[in-house]
């Protein structure tokens, strides 16, 4: 029989709490290296073969998406998503009313594991339908717990994330009482080329914004799904409105204000921004 203790170690502010929630994301006990090493291996910090970082360049980016730090996601269809990697068994999407979730997002797919070189910057995708102030925690490769507040959008939000420690990262987000999935992203002391002349890879999404030199307070509809409108939400009301969609295919954007409609069809590609006037 072998004894484990832990009465050496103690806990850090918050600590206990986040062990609570990630049982709940994680179905089971959190399972921490200096507690138990018996059960929880080191990970192996060395460049993994080529294959296997390439695997997954889908889901991160060597140079910063730039923008907000929380920004509004609208989705069209119904996404991909992979428990533990591409190539995988999908999974099903949260549903209501105890809906959430917490993804890495890529161009054409979800997932919930990636691994991705020391210094990537990569975009958590959070569903919660009613939004508002949440909790964002992550046990760093050092198996300390690290707490975030952020406020989420209704719907979805994507959120920035840039881990610099080489490790395992784990997340989750807790909101109103309901505790998403747990994400977990290996982290590798690996180089990974830099961005070349040209248009660059897909990261899954474009942020567009919308202009009107005439309208205020307009409606935005993208693929005849609301997604807001010009001065609401903390939003100006000054003919200027930003949104995120999902990078790689067409959208059609339609405003209505004032008695008129304006519509642009346009193909989208991911990980870049673009302008467009509308209605001037």
């Amino acid at each position: 029989m072998i004894i484990i203790s832990s009465a050496q170690l103690g806990y850090e502010p918050g600590e206990r709490e986040a062990e609570r929630l990630f049982e709940l994301g994680l179905g089971g006990p959190w399972i921490i290296s200096e507690r138990h090493p018996e059960m929880y291996p080191p990970e192996n910090k060395t460049m993994p073969p080529a294959p296997e970082l390439s695997w997954y360049s889908d889901y991160f980016s060597i140079v910063s998406f730039g923008g907000r730090e929380v920004e509004r996601y609208y989705v069209t269809g119904t996404p991909v998503i992979y428990g533990a990697g591409p190539g995988g068994r999908p999974i099903a999407l949260p549903q209501p009313p105890a809906a959430a979730g917490l993804w890495i997002l890529g161009p054409s797919s979800w997932t919930e594991y990636a691994i991705a070189p020391k210094g990537a910057y990569l975009r958590l995708i959070a569903l919660h339908p009613a939004g508002g102030a949440a909790d964002l925690y992550e046990i760093t490769p050092s198996s300390r717990a690290v707490q975030r507040r952020y406020t989420l959008y209704p719907g979805y939000s994507l959120i920035a994330f840039h881990p610099e420690e080489v490790g395992r990262h784990i997340l989750l987000f807790s909101a109103d009482g309901v505790t998403s999935n747990v994400v977990v992203v290996d982290v590798r002391q690996a180089a990974w080329p830099g961005p070349g002349p040209g248009p660059q890879p897909g990261y899954g999404s474009s942020q567009v914004t919308l202009r009107s030199a005439n309208l205020r307070g307009y409606s935005v509809y993208v693929d005849g799904a609301y997604v807001g409108s010009d001065g609401q939400v903390g939003d100006a009301k000054d003919g200027i409105f930003t949104i995120t969609v999902s990078g790689g295919r067409s959208h059609t954007i339609t405003v209505y204000g004032s008695g008129r409609t304006c519509r642009c069809d346009y193909y989208y590609e991911s990980g870049r921004s673009y302008e467009i006037d509308l209605c001037s």
